[in-house]
């Protein structure tokens, strides 16, 4: 195993016992539940979208650490990008995880691609994915 490995897993377990973004937005402007019927993983998001920017994102439920990972890495992500960034974001962390093919991410958002790994699991992609699918979801209601 080499080192960046030992890293990625070290900051996935980082991000599946403290989560961030788990706070409660007052007046979200855009609400959506993703569940992941295969292993019981819901995902609750909250956004504020003002002049096509996601101002603050939330996310709380109850998941598996790959989901829980990966969605604070996700929130962490979104905060201050355009709903534009967002998008092309989210196609390549999908690249990446459901195709199994190499990204190169923006300067700063690098830490996603720990979750590469995942790609090998297939039946961890479904975990790895439902807070991106959610937020997909949630930025077509804009």
């Amino acid at each position: 195993m080499s080192l960046e490995d030992d890293l990625y897993r070290e900051l996935i377990i980082e991000h599946s016992q403290h989560p961030s973004h788990r706070h409660t937005i007052e007046n979200p402007t855009i609400v959506e539940e993703g569940v992941n019927r295969s292993c019981g993983d819901v995902v609750v998001l909250q956004l504020v979208v003002a002049e096509g920017v996601i101002r603050d994102i939330a996310l709380h439920g109850q998941s598996c650490s790959i989901c829980t990972a990966s969605g604070s890495l996700m929130a962490d992500s979104m905060e201050g990008i355009t709903t534009e960034q967002a998008e092309d974001l989210i196609d390549q962390f999908k690249t990446m995880v459901v195709d199994g093919r190499a990204v190169v991410f923006p300067q700063g958002q690098e830490d996603l691609g720990a979750l590469a790994g995942v790609s090998r699991y297939p039946v961890r992609v479904k975990c790895a994915t439902l807070p991106w699918n959610t937020l997909e979801q949630a930025l077509k209601k804009r």
